[in-house]
């Protein structure tokens, strides 16, 4: 995915994948609420992140992921794991990583593992740890 599996947010340094770029303007977008703020904004950002693709592949590409972002969010609290001692914080292993992704890979099929786990684990700490 990318060094070190970490997703670099830079949007001002384009991505070498279709679903890295997908990634990142999906989460610039809906957690960030920084440019772009409409799906037209988002396509044409992801033009700018990832031009070797062809214009209806970026959008499919942002479209699911878009939706598996959509279903990653709605998807962490349902998949809390209980706690048998108190931790005043959160952590990752709160959550069930597994049956978040099978949620994700119902509603958005064809979002390779690399960049699901990538959306999870992002979702994950945006929404659930911080």
């Amino acid at each position: 995915m990318t060094r070190r599996g970490v997703l670099s947010l830079n949007h001002e340094e384009p991505s070498n994948d279709l679903w890295e770029a997908a990634l990142k303007v999906v989460i610039m977008w809906k957690d960030f609420g920084s440019p772009p703020a409409t799906r037209t904004a988002a396509v044409s950002m992801m033009r700018q992140q990832y031009d070797a693709a062809d214009e209806e592949e970026r959008q499919v590409a942002l479209d699911v992921v878009a939706v598996a972002h959509s279903v990653a969010v709605a998807s962490v609290p349902q998949h809390v794991r209980r706690r048998f001692k108190l931790i005043p914080f959160a952590t990752s292993s709160d959550i069930d990583h597994a049956a978040v992704a099978d949620d994700v890979e119902r509603a958005a099929p064809g979002v390779p593992p690399a960049a699901r786990n990538t959306l999870i684990d992002w979702v994950i700490y945006w929404h659930w740890m911080r």
